[in-house]
């Protein structure tokens, strides 16, 4: 993962870091974290806009040659200062938030040098444009009209993003390609439908126009970056999308602070495949027997049915657990599903799924699967009746 989320280092591992140490050793501490933070959203704003440093909304993700290699500078001599830093004096903890600081500078390193997305992945692009937005969208942080004055500044950089993704692709994997037209083949519906949906409250007449002007020529720059894609850069998509030894290690090593020998790491893999498999070939036949036995006819189950069954299953259960108090807002729900879980960004998570489909529609299908397959499973959460009832939409 090219970029993780930093938020649960500031909110849960830095503060108590600070216990145990002297006050200047505290304060130098500080002043180098938010300097290696700031560096960061310098040059992932949407990263900033994720954690909620709102100075960054009207920036976005800026590819260019020079841009990276600005980024490539800045981010080793932040690693400089990490690698340098007094340990004598950090307490325990500190100094672990001080390991997990230098590794994340590290993997952003190894991504921007050696393995290279930006220059051999097509959906770096189309991902950076539409989570770009799609946070503006679904974090209630501000009134829709200061969101949307910086939705509108965002996208007038889209086309400009589109155009150095033109300019630094080469040595794509075929499969890469595939996947980014997969994903821009719904792309300009995200803006044409879901984007203004969002801000469907916004009065101003002057606002809307730039916005409708500035939305208009994002759809018309992805329609024309999937044409690039499906016509030059597919038939030449000739790249080896494998890693390597030593990059998959580095990648292990800095994204998931994991040192266990490749060779070793193989062969638990195997031992839990060949366990899975036994495993699946017991339950299939679990599933066969008892479905005879109930006297229950076994179907081709299609695509559509698949995905409700698994997304809607997340929306029914999103709902409880706002229900419950667990999460604040179904927004926050989405994002951990978009950061943690690779959910689509052009789909905006589960719950802002939900609200696009309609919410009738989806308590609709839960009762169906309901009468099909049970309710103690599929009944709809008391949340999602009173939305409907009262005109409302989750997000």
């Amino acid at each position: 993962m090219r970029r993780f989320t930093v938020l649960v280092f500031l909110i849960f591992v830095l503060p108590f870091g600070l216990f145990g140490q002297t006050p200047s050793t505290s304060a130098d501490f500080d002043k180098l974290v938010d300097e290696t933070f700031d560096a960061i959203y310098k040059f992932n704003p949407s990263s900033g806009t994720a954690d909620g440093f709102h100075l960054y909304d009207t920036r976005l993700e800026d590819f260019s040659q020079a841009s990276i290699a600005s980024e490539i500078s800045t981010s080793k001599s932040s690693l400089d200062k990490l690698q340098a830093f007094p340990r004598t004096g950090l307490s325990e903890s500190s100094s672990a938030d001080l390991d997990f600081l230098t590794a994340r500078i590290q993997a952003q390193l190894l991504d921007l040098e050696t393995i290279q997305t930006w220059r051999r992945d097509p959906d770096t692009y189309t991902s950076a444009a539409t989570n770009s937005v799609f946070l503006l969208m679904s974090r209630k942080f501000a009134p829709e009209e200061e969101r949307l004055r910086s939705v509108v500044a965002r996208e007038k950089l889209i086309p400009g993003l589109l155009e150095e993704a033109r300019k630094n692709l080469g040595d794509v994997p075929r499969v890469y390609t595939e996947v980014a037209l997969d994903d821009l083949a719904n792309t300009p519906g995200f803006f044409q439908h879901d984007v203004p949906k969002a801000f469907a409250n916004v009065k101003d007449a002057k606002l809307l126009a730039e916005f409708h002007a500035s939305n208009a020529d994002v759809i018309a720059a992805f329609k024309k970056y999937e044409t690039f894609l499906k016509d030059q850069l597919l038939p030449v998509s000739k790249g080896d999308f494998r890693l390597g030894a030593e990059n998959y290690r580095k990648k292990l090593l800095y994204e998931e602070m994991v040192d266990i020998p490749l060779d070793r790491l193989l062969e638990i893999g195997y031992a839990d495949l060949r366990r899975n498999q036994q495993r699946v070939k017991e339950v299939a036949a679990l599933i066969e027997s008892t479905a005879r036995a109930a006297g229950i006819e076994r179907r081709v189950i299609s695509k559509e049915e698949i995905v409700d069954r698994c997304v809607l299953a997340l929306v029914n259960e999103g709902a409880r657990i706002l229900e419950e108090g667990m999460a604040l807002r179904a927004s926050d729900i989405d994002v951990i599903y978009l950061t943690g879980y690779g959910f689509p960004a052009w789909r905006g998570g589960p719950m802002f799924y939900a609200d696009t489909i309609g919410l009738a529609n989806v308590i609709a299908r839960i009762e169906q699967f309901g009468q099909r397959l049970g309710a103690l499973l599929w009944t709809p959460a008391p949340l999602l009746k009173r939305l409907v009832t009262a005109g409302k939409n989750l997000i």
